[in-house]
């Protein structure tokens, strides 16, 4: 009986083990799924902005391109910075969007305006996913505002009920997005 006992436990501690190694790989793989898809910007994005740089270099417009230059750069540490973390402070995340949202100001060619209103109750050290909002702003932008032939107005609303945060992005274009966040 001793015996039996023994192997029956030793297999099943062995088991055990496996499993949790398993699981260990399985979660460093899908953390680095995540660090992947949050390091990715769009690459189109990258280009234009740098051929915005350049025009406005070609063009002798010395002050708009170091001023692009300027938000660009502290766009892309940002994000950098932030793509090495899971979760990030919503504060984080807002600064990010406003240095995006800045850029795509620059870039448009007809003007657009955007505003971000707040809940007063909203926790801005609340930890989000690294990268959410913003592919939702660059699609509302890029196919709510841009079709349009005069101003655009993008608006952010961040609002919290009980535990969670709900993000609506809207504009004045064809755009309409609600992204909701649940905290823990």
């Amino acid at each position: 009986f001793i015996i039996i006992f023994l192997s029956v436990r030793y297999w099943k501690s062995k088991i055990e083990k496996r499993e949790r190694e398993k699981a260990s790989v399985n979660q460093e793989i899908s953390e680095f799924k995540m660090t992947a898809l949050r390091s990715q910007m769009n690459p189109h994005f990258i280009f234009n902005a740098i051929g915005s740089i350049q025009h406005y270099i070609l063009k002798n417009e010395v002050k708009q391109s170091y001023n692009y230059l300027s938000k660009f750069s502290m766009l892309i540490r940002n994000i950098l910075n932030n793509s090495r973390q899971e979760y990030i402070s919503l504060t984080q995340e807002i600064n990010t969007l406003q240095l995006y949202i800045e850029l795509e100001q620059i870039r448009f060619t007809t003007p657009f305006q955007f505003k971000i209103e707040m809940d007063e109750e909203l926790d801005m050290e609340m930890d989000i996913p690294t990268m959410l909002i913003q592919p939702y702003v660059e699609n509302s932008i890029w196919h709510g505002l841009m079709p349009k032939e005069s101003d655009g107005i993008l608006e952010l609303c961040f609002k919290k009920r009980d535990d969670t945060l709900f993000v609506t992005i809207r504009d004045n274009g064809i755009g309409r997005y609600c992204i909701v966040v649940k905290s823990n």
